[in-house]
């Protein structure tokens, strides 16, 4: 009897530990991570394991969240008259700077792999941004989170040529709760957004997109259809293409969103940005304001017959630059990313194939190669330089 209540104990003691181990299992299983060393744009440059990337100056963490289920934490945030996809992975990336958290970036991929939303917002809900991909990785809208509203663009393509944008904003309200078609009944909050919004949205302005005959983006217009504070229709725009006209200076009432290498540091809830076009109507300078009229940085676009060549931002502690170069039918082939006069990332597209190239210190650490919007192969080029063992 005492050597059964002793193995009975003895099981008890060793079930506990083993049961706790289990539990652990299935949690990882059920969210599953992966960490990488990074840097400060958040990219995924060397896989490692978490105390390896901690110790670096920025890690990386992507958590898998399972398939066809919307998060709760980010449901109110998603535009659900977007079409949803019917099957779809969400992932929360985590970036660290000195083993503090920095950001958290959302991304929801269609089956395939390609991205559907991806959306950042900060931990007081204070802004935020979310983008839409279609299934052939065209960007079909943007949204940025205001305090109390939701600036939203759409954008309409034909034939895989973007004809013209359309902006709102509209009140951070939800207006309608909406379930997932054929999931769990993920309950979702729906912002007043749409086509036609009503109540007291504002219809802020339209972008027409006008091309050469090459395909080359000749000019934009932009007609302002409501101030953003007193309501009033104006009727300021693009110069159209052509010559004879003189530069122009002229006022966006709101926030604009460039490329993705700089919308993180000009897509701020209160910029003012004035606008300077040269003599064929094509954007050459863009200052940045904030609320009280002060300078926060200055957007440079360098032409080279009707297409550009570089952008570059110049702010108060951060210089960017962006550089493009064409082949002889006009079409685009490399794209440079430069931060502070550092190569960060390098794009180069060789017919059918589009080669990532990242540089972390000025050294390529990461080389990718896309075909048709999938990842085909990854190869990691060399330690990361100066890591510490």
């Amino acid at each position: 009897m005492l050597i059964q209540e002793n193995f009975s104990a003895l099981n008890n003691h060793c079930l506990k530990p083993f049961i706790l181990v289990i539990l652990l299992f299935l949690a990882s299983m059920a969210y599953p991570e992966e960490w990488y060393i990074s840097n400060a744009a958040g990219m995924a440059l060397e896989k490692a394991y978490s105390r390896a990337a901690l110790r670096e100056k920025y890690a990386l963490k992507i958590e898998e969240y399972g398939p066809n289920k919307i998060p709760p934490e980010i449901s109110e945030y998603i535009d659900t008259s977007v079409s949803i996809p019917p099957s779809f992975t969400v992932e929360l990336y985590t970036l660290y700077e000195n083993s503090q958290e920095k950001g958290h970036r959302w991304v929801l991929r269609y089956f395939r792999g390609t991205p559907w939303i991806v959306l950042s917002v900060r931990e007081d809900a204070s802004r935020g941004f979310a983008e839409y991909y279609d299934e052939s990785d065209f960007l079909i809208q943007e949204d940025t989170f205001l305090k109390e509203s939701i600036i939203s663009t759409r954008h309409i393509y034909k034939n895989r040529i973007l004809l013209h944008s359309e902006t709102w904003q509209n009140p951070r309200e939800q207006t309608e709760t909406v379930s997932v078609p054929g999931k769990d009944e993920t309950e979702v909050q729906k912002p007043d957004a749409g086509d036609k919004p009503s109540g007291a949205a504002l219809h802020l302005w339209t972008d027409t997109y006008r091309y050469t005959r090459a395909g080359a983006l000749r000019s934009m217009e932009r007609i302002f259809h409501s101030d953003m504070e007193k309501s009033d229709i104006t009727l300021t725009y693009f110069t159209p293409l052509g010559p004879g006209y003189e530069n122009k200076t002229f006022t966006d009432p709101g926030p604009a969103v460039s490329s993705d290498f700089i919308s993180d540091i000009i897509n701020r809830a209160d910029t003012r940005i004035e606008y300077i076009t040269d003599s064929h109507g094509r954007v050459v300078t863009e200052i940045h304001k904030d609320a009280e009229g002060k300078k926060t940085g200055e957007l440079t676009n360098i032409w080279s017959g009707d297409r550009l060549v570089s952008i570059t931002w110049n702010g108060e502690n951060d210089t960017r630059r962006i550089e493009y170069e064409y082949d002889s039918n006009g079409d685009r082939i490399i794209e440079r990313n430069f931060r502070n006069g550092i190569l960060e990332r390098l794009v180069r597209i060789e017919k059918d194939y589009e080669v990532e190239e990242l540089y972390l210190q000025g050294q390529l650490v990461l080389k990718a190669v896309w075909k048709d919007g999938q990842k085909i192969s990854e190869e990691q080029i060399r330690q990361i330089p100066g890591r510490r063992p």
